[in-house]
């Protein structure tokens, strides 16, 4: 069974998954290098890019032990075996399946579920997955994640994906959010080393000065 304390090490931390969408192979060791230079110790390479697997090859080449490396878009418990193989410790869903997080717990590959409703949350949470990605978090809002936060048991993590940036990270941090998930505002494809590393560095010092308060 897949130890959710992998994923749990990395994001206490540092609660920012970075989601590489765009990425090739000759840029995952540049920009895998540089997002750790500037703070990212948790990436994802979506299952739906091309050369994906390869990507998480290169960036877990790259990372050695200081960084977690996991796959996203993934739907069903057939890519899981995809991630795993490729050497995958987490999988994230923008979808709640059941299937998918059987099949994650299976293959010791943490399972994070996509949820939008308190009944994907309930029904990701009675198949095994304790992390769920609230997606797309900018049309649940802060608030209403805070209020489906309130009934779920104390021990799921919560993740803000979709539309979370510096700008308004503090809002989801105050509504409950255990970690986000973060795309175009860390990498977009054309970025060199040195603004991924700005980039992260901006988002991780403000991650920072968060968990001072």
């Amino acid at each position: 069974m897949a130890k959710d304390n992998i994923l749990d090490q990395f994001l206490t931390t540092m609660p920012i998954i970075a989601i590489l969408r765009g990425l090739t192979p000759d840029m995952a060791g540049i920009v895998g290098r540089a997002l750790m230079a500037g703070g990212i110790t948790a990436m994802e390479v979506p299952l739906n890019e091309a050369d994906a697997t390869a990507c998480i090859g290169k960036l877990r080449e790259v990372a050695g032990g200081n960084a977690l490396i996991g796959a996203g878009t993934v739907t069903r418990a057939k890519t899981v075996h995809v991630a795993a193989s490729a050497g995958a410790a987490f999988a994230v869903a923008p979808n709640t399946d059941r299937d998918m997080i059987t099949a994650c717990l299976t293959d010791n590959i943490v399972p994070v579920a996509g949820v939008f409703t308190p009944s994907d949350a309930f029904t990701a949470i009675k198949a095994g997955a304790t992390y769920l990605k609230v997606f797309p978090a900018f049309a649940v809002t802060p608030a209403g994640m805070n209020a489906m936060k309130v009934v779920m048991p104390s021990s799921v993590r919560l993740l803000a994906v979709g539309g979370v940036d510096r700008g308004n990270i503090e809002d989801w941090h105050n509504a409950g959010a255990f970690g986000f998930g973060i795309g175009s505002a860390l990498y977009e494809p054309g970025d060199d080393a040195e603004r991924v590393e700005a980039k992260a560095r901006l988002i991780t010092e403000a991650v920072r000065e968060l968990k001072k308060t």
